[in-house]
């Protein structure tokens, strides 16, 4: 008898046909269900570590920088002038916070019309 292993190993729409005659059982996602359940391991996606990183980026980063940056960071990207409503700091104080923290190449200005499009680097 042919082990589980083969029959999760032949992919969907591979080139054999399958007929009424086929003595293998068939699997639907009940099964794979249950097989991940008993290997952790099976269906769990590797964690990137970028979440991580913007964290341990926020934490050595000082006051106002920090506030800025932990803005972008929970947002992924965001335009400039939303920034400076969020974070209630002037332009002047978002646009001198943000050309440090791209000159430690932490995040990214696009211009986007009249604005710019902020962007975590990690």
């Amino acid at each position: 008898m042919p082990e589980i292993c083969e029959y999760l190993s032949d992919p969907i729409g591979s080139s054999k046909s399958f007929n009424d005659t086929d003595s293998r059982p068939e699997f639907d996602g009940a099964a794979v269900g249950i097989l991940s359940s008993l290997n952790p391991i099976i269906g769990v996606e590797k964690p990137d570590g970028t979440e991580h990183k913007k964290d341990l980026v926020a934490r050595i980063l000082d006051g106002d920088s920090r506030k800025l940056y932990r803005i972008i960071a929970e947002k992924e990207e965001i335009l400039q002038n939303e920034l400076v409503l969020e974070s209630g700091f002037s332009k002047v104080k978002v646009s001198l916070i943000l050309k440090k923290l791209e000159d430690k190449s932490l995040v990214e200005r696009k211009p986007y019309g009249n604005t710019n499009k902020i962007i975590v680097s990690l």
